[in-house]
């Protein structure tokens, strides 16, 4: 009686459901967080999303040791909320992080026994990103790629969609701060099969100077009236 008060009262200090304790085997579609190594401890288990802080994931701060994968997705860790840190997070690739900025994240593939020796660390993870991998659709070309009938498009730094990227949700972006990009840095436009958005692309801020309306992937946006490199604003708008 003893022992159940104890994980009750840990359970609600750590603002964790008591459904976390059960036994968190993931779906093909989910991961599994877990506390201790091995697979033990306070657990839960997250669908494909974003989880952009330890209250989200459902899991206290800095606690998780290992991660199960299911067999259709990959995760995403990082060590910082994007909580007031939206710049370094929701799904914005550039490297990895570093250890001189203070911030690393880190992607899995396969399931982790523990954190110890890997690049995240044990009890650092503070915010998770569960995807599926590029290779579960006919585009296979970025790390951004926005889904499959999805209301999100993805833009690059480089042609051919690669180098920095940034996903875009449906609505309109104004200027570059809006965007959370480098101004005049994008040079391809990735929308998703199937997609539910098209998109306006302008060359000012505030929608203005050159336009190009996009309702398919642009590998190389130099062939476009808005030109390379000069990407300024943009609508993401449904079909």
């Amino acid at each position: 009686m003893l022992k159940s008060t104890l994980t009750i009262l840990i359970t609600l200090a750590a603002g964790i459901s008591a459904q976390a304790y059960a036994a968190c085997n993931p779906g093909p579609n989910e991961v599994a967080l877990f506390q201790h190594s091995n697979y033990r401890g306070i657990c839960s288990v997250l669908p494909v999303g974003d989880y952009p802080d330890s209250r989200a994931m459902l899991m206290p701060n800095d606690s998780v040791s290992s991660i199960k994968i299911g067999k259709n997705v990959e995760i995403q860790v990082h060590n910082h909320s994007s909580r007031g840190n939206t710049s370094k997070f929701d799904k914005f690739i550039s490297g990895g992080g570093s250890k001189s900025s203070g911030f690393v994240y880190q992607n899995f593939s396969k399931s982790q026994a523990s954190l110890s020796g890997t690049r995240i660390g044990n009890d650092r993870i503070s915010a998770v990103y569960v995807f599926y991998p590029k290779a579960e659709y006919d585009f296979k070309r970025g790390d951004c790629y926005p889904g499959d009938n999805s209301i999100s498009i993805a833009i690059y730094q480089h042609s051919g969609f690669t180098g920095n990227c940034r996903l875009l949700d449906l609505g309109t972006y104004s200027n570059s701060k809006e965007m959370r990009f480098k101004n005049d840095s994008a040079s391809s436009v990735e929308i998703g099969k199937n997609s539910k958005v098209y998109v306006e692309l302008y060359s000012d801020s505030n929608f203005r100077g050159r336009k190009d309306t996009l309702r398919n992937s642009k590998a190389f946006l130099a062939t476009g009236a808005v030109g390379d490199n000069k990407l300024t604003s943009i609508k993401v708008l449904r079909k």
